[in-house]
């Protein structure tokens, strides 16, 4: 293809390790397994501790979860939360071992992958609400209002007003407000 010529052509090029990742999300979307795996591995192995390495290591674990292996996509996930400098990519890497622990009902091992990320980077929850409700329904289980309420509050203030899920959310806050004993 194209783009395998162009790394062959352009080895040494600074934007290799960026076509690398493109190349093995292409590959990864259309099915091809050992392709995406290769060029996933390929830019792990070279470029492991910068922000595209993180970057790849997020996109591998996420189709190595995909296609069953979830175990070395947890691993990777959890690579990045701790050694990666870059606050977004630690916040990610955090909301995606959150959301698997979440989809398995585990939410005491879950919430406090949640919790970090509100404390460094809330907008990853308001920049896409409907995500993030099903984190709100995990500290309202756990009945942790501390995180409960301001991300209510902030989902209420980015959701369609209009919508079913703000009138069901302005509910749930109604009744957090109640429970927490929290009636300003």
């Amino acid at each position: 293809t194209l783009a395998t010529e162009w790394v062959k052509e352009y080895s040494s090029d600074s934007h290799l390790p960026e076509v690398l990742l493109l190349l093995a999300d292409a590959n990864s979307r259309v099915g091809s397994r050992k392709d995406a795996a290769y060029y996933y591995e390929q830019i792990i192995d070279e470029y492991d501790k910068t922000p595209v390495g993180y970057e790849a290591m997020l996109h591998y674990a996420d189709y190595l979860y995909g296609v069953g292996y979830q175990k070395r996509g947890l691993e990777l996930y959890n690579k990045v939360l701790y050694e990666t400098k870059d606050i977004r990519q630690a916040a990610q890497a955090s909301f995606k071992l959150g959301m698997k622990l979440l989809d398995t009902k585990a939410y005491n091992q879950a919430i406090p992958y949640f919790r970090k990320i509100y404390d460094a980077d809330k907008a990853l929850y308001t920049d896409e609400p409907l995500k993030a409700l099903p984190i709100l329904d995990g500290f309202i289980v756990l009945k942790d209002y501390k995180y409960a309420l301001p991300l209510s509050k902030d989902l209420l203030e980015v959701l369609d007003k209009k919508s079913k899920e703000f009138e069901e959310l302005l509910f749930k806050r109604a009744e957090l407000l109640h429970y927490s004993g929290d009636l300003r």
